[in-house]
């Protein structure tokens, strides 16, 4: 694989950007934002506001890059905390489901201790923000940023009590703490499926768990001096809702798996061999390399700047780009475009459909997801009836003469060299 194509195509996935569904005449939701003197350049990425005859309810379709500046995140936080609902993206682990009515204890049991785990984790880094044991699970929301509906849930065990967080005073004054589910019967003690289950009888929480990898997308967002949208946006508030699959329906729909394979808490196939999740995951020995190269060339204030144009330029082509590249990966390229697009969007047009038809539907429902999914959920609205009635821009990236030191000159000069490279690669690659 040529490294140049790799690297696009990473950089397209990590920030939020793949190959959109073609749709006749949408109204686009990405755009370059240039001035007339070279001097400035922008990548704008827009919230389409859609209605429909006859129906109370206003559609925002907001559309996000994965990384960006602080002040666009500070902005699209203004927006979607004016919704009522807010569906947001973001595969979410297995556990973080409601187990079927019919689970058995063996699985509820381990849905139990798959959210402990990530309770306890949450627990662990409160205790290093506060430098002492937090006295309740909203003091360690408080300290540590969580609290958005998964951290919530971690809290529950599959019997649906919460898990008791007990503190203990040991005689040297130090405070212990654990995370207990009083199983089946929600009384103390008892045996079989009624047993209690514990934190602490599990392995210890590794280093991985207590401060997971950002993956290439924390890397370049650091790099550039710019802000991962995980860290930057607040997804606590009331009305939010995660409408992503699971971590175990994407991995099964990448290995050809159908959903009916799917047992909530039986674990999940072993993941694909493909390099671009590998590298997403921040896991891999090239994601490490990665991350070392990114962090030493933000050093220096040109370094960001090239950096900032190379990515304003590729997400700007992405629907250009990334056909070429799945089609050159093969078989398994195609296959990750699917389930990263209409895989996810169809599972998003569904929880939308949940909110439509309540008795009393909300009057605003925005649909927080990357901007590559926004043709293709603009695409199934247009077919339902639904239109774009208005539509508010907002710059992600930005590059320009006072903050990046580049005179107008320059800035054009380096647009133009990777313009040229990402030319040079369509063709190399037949696009």
């Amino acid at each position: 694989m040529h490294a140049r194509r790799v690297l696009s195509s990473l950089i397209i996935a990590a920030t939020g950007f793949a190959a959109a569904p073609v749709a006749a005449e949408p109204v686009p939701s990405i755009r370059l934002a240039e001035s007339n003197t070279d001097e400035s350049v922008a990548l704008e990425i827009a919230a389409h506001t859609m209605r429909k005859p006859g129906v109370p309810t206003a559609i925002v379709l907001v559309g996000v890059a994965h990384i960006g500046s602080g002040d666009y995140y500070a902005a699209l936080q203004r927006l979607l905390d004016r919704q009522e609902v807010v569906l947001f993206e973001g595969v979410k682990p297995g556990w973080s489901e409601e187990p079927s009515p019919d689970a058995s204890a063996t699985v509820r049991t381990r849905i139990t201790e798959a959210r402990m785990r990530h309770a306890g984790a949450i627990i662990e880094r409160a205790k290093l923000e506060l430098r002492r044991a937090p006295e309740d699970v909203a003091e360690a929301f408080a300290a540590t940023g969580a609290g958005d509906p998964i951290d919530r849930a971690a809290f529950m065990d599959a019997w649906g009590n919460p898990l008791e967080y007990r503190r203990t005073e040991r005689e040297d004054q130090r405070i212990e703490t654990d995370l207990v589910s009083l199983g089946a019967d929600a009384k103390p003690g008892g045996r079989d499926d009624d047993r209690d289950i514990a934190l602490s009888d599990q392995p210890a929480l590794t280093r991985t768990e207590i401060d997971p990898p950002t993956g290439i997308q924390g890397d370049l967002a650091a790099a550039m001096g710019l802000e991962f949208q995980l860290e930057a946006i607040d997804y606590t508030g009331e009305g939010w809702i995660n409408s992503d699959v699971s971590a175990e329906r994407l991995l099964l729909d990448l290995a050809g798996r159908d959903d009916e394979e799917v047992v909530i808490g039986s674990g999940v196939p072993e993941a694909p061999d493909d390099p671009l999740l590998a590298m997403l995951s921040g896991d891999s020995p090239l994601a490490k390399i990665a991350g070392g190269l990114l962090r030493f060339a933000g050093m220096t204030n040109f370094g960001r700047s090239m950096m900032k144009i190379f990515l304003i330029e590729t997400l700007a082509r992405a629907d250009e780009l990334m056909p070429v590249a799945a089609e050159q990966m093969g078989d398994s390229g195609s296959d990750f475009m699917r389930v990263i697009l209409e895989v996810r969007n169809d599972v998003v047009l569904e929880a939308l459909d949940e909110q439509l038809e309540l008795r009393q539907p909300p009057g605003s429902v925005a649909l927080f997801w990357g901007a590559a999914h926004l043709e293709g959920i603009q695409e199934a609205l247009v077919a339902d009836g639904w239109e774009v009635t208005d539509s508010e821009w907002f710059p992600a990236i930005e590059l320009d003469e006072q903050t990046s030191g580049l005179s107008p000159s320059r800035i054009k000069s380096l647009r133009d060299t990777v313009s040229q490279t990402l030319d040079m690669q369509l063709r190399m690659l037949g696009g």
